[in-house]
This record gives C-alpha cells, sequence and structure tokens, in this order.
C-alpha cells in the first residue's frame, strides 16, 4: 500500500484571502467612522482656532470712545468675519473650511461687562455619501453628523 505524500501548505492557500475577504468589511466598518469623527474634530479645532483669533483681533483694536468703553467699528467687524473666514484680515482666497461663509460669522459685539464676543455657527458637512449618518447597527440610533452645528463662541477682554 502507497501512501500519498501530499503538500501540508496545499490546503492552506486560498485561506489567507478567504480571511481577508472576511475581515476587511469589519475593518471598514470600524475605520470609517473614526475617520469621520477625526474630520468632524478638525474641521471643529480649525473653526476655534480662527474664531479665538478673530476675537483676539478685535480685543486687540477695539477703540475706546470717552466713557472707556470699547467700540468695534465696521472696518473692524469685517477684518474679524474675514479672519474666521479666510484665515487673514483682507479677506479673499478660500475659506478655511469648505462651505464657510461670512454669513455664518456673527458680528463681534460688546458684552454688559466690557468684552469682545464672537461666534460662529457652521454646519458639519460628511463626505461620506451616506449623507453624513453613521449607522447604529442595531446597537444604537444612527448618528447623523451632516445635521452637527459646529458652533465656536470666545469673549475676550478688550486690551
Amino acid at each position: 500500500m502507497t501512501r500519498l505524500v501530499t503538500d501540508p501548505f496545499r490546503a492552506q492557500r486560498g485561506m489567507a484571502l478567504v480571511e481577508a475577504a472576511i475581515a476587511l468589511p469589519l475593518v471598514l466598518l470600524v475605520l470609517i467612522p473614526v475617520g469621520e469623527i477625526t474630520r468632524l474634530f478638525v474641521q471643529y479645532s480649525t473653526l476655534a482656532h480662527h474664531t479665538r483669533s478673530a476675537v483676539r483681533y478685535v480685543a486687540e483694536r477695539a477703540i475706546s470712545d470717552t466713557t472707556g468703553k470699547p467700540v468695534i467699528t465696521p472696518a473692524l467687524t469685517t477684518a474679524a468675519q474675514n479672519i474666521v473666514v479666510y484665515g487673514a484680515p483682507m479677506g479673499g482666497g478660500e475659506p478655511v473650511i469648505d462651505g464657510l461663509t461670512i454669513a455664518e460669522v456673527s458680528p463681534p459685539v460688546i458684552t454688559a461687562g466690557g468684552n469682545v464676543q464672537l461666534s460662529v455657527t457652521h454646519p458639519y458637512r460628511s463626505l461620506l455619501q451616506l449623507g453624513g449618518r453613521l449607522p447604529g447597527l442595531g446597537f444604537a440610533a444612527d448618528l447623523t453628523l451632516e445635521d452637527l452645528p459646529m458652533t465656536v463662541a470666545y469673549t475676550m477682554r478688550p486690551l
């Protein structure tokens, strides 16, 4: 009786491909939401940075009138809004965040305490073709990032 000698690795040849085909959708199911939430965080951080810079710009240049209270001129308001949207007081060029407009930036105001306040509300725009919806997969309700407003407000004492 003769025994056939078979290659022990021959039976394993297609296993790596099958394992990859099973694991890849699961890996993507985890990585896509992580990437989308990371992108949301980066956009919010960028918006917060430029809003803070605009408030600092206004606080340094707010003109004190004869009563000693700061006054914000229309030129200063325009410069502050340009800093938030374009990253520079003169404006022009591309917005720092896709879709951000001057209309989403409130004009800087002087609060009752004499501080300068500026706020921005911009809706998050997803790159996903799902309309910014991350499925809950039966564990929770679907999370819709597309309707999530990113609101940043800063208050600073004039110098």
